[in-house]
């Protein structure tokens, strides 16, 4: 498993000290895992889950929460990163200029599908770039 424990971070002063768990899910018969944090003193956000997936993922054989709340709510999350990224004052001069700084721009070294995501719901793709 590759969860961050909500016991763990309680007991690392290291992670205790620089992130704030601002949310958590707990799988039935499962620990209590972090979802959602911000790093304390940065501009920093780390989700554990896709917000964008009750909106566009309509596979029958996943359970995602489709509900009114759900897509609400994710999309509030979405919007807020988008705000927050807007007060960032550095721009590019142009649209030319941030294409190439785009990944999709990027040639990948290293490009790799885990087949065992899929069989459990999940979308994992892994790039390293130049």
């Amino acid at each position: 498993d590759e969860s961050l424990n909500v016991k763990d971070v309680q007991k690392s002063p290291g992670l205790r000290d620089n992130i704030v768990v601002l949310g958590t899910v707990q799988p039935e018969g499962g620990e209590e895992t972090v979802a959602l944090l911000q790093v304390k003193d940065l501009p920093v956000y780390a989700t554990a889950f896709h917000p964008e997936k009750p909106q566009f993922e309509w596979r029958s054989d996943l359970q995602i929460n489709h509900s009114e709340h759900s897509v609400l709510a994710n999309g509030h999350l979405a919007h807020s990163f988008v705000h927050l990224v807007r007060r960032n004052p550095n721009h590019f001069k142009a649209d030319l200029d941030a294409e190439s700084t785009l990944m999709e721009s990027s040639d990948s070294v290293f490009q790799a599908w885990i087949p065992e995501a899929k069989r459990q719901g999940y979308f994992v793709e892994i790039y390293l770039l130049q």
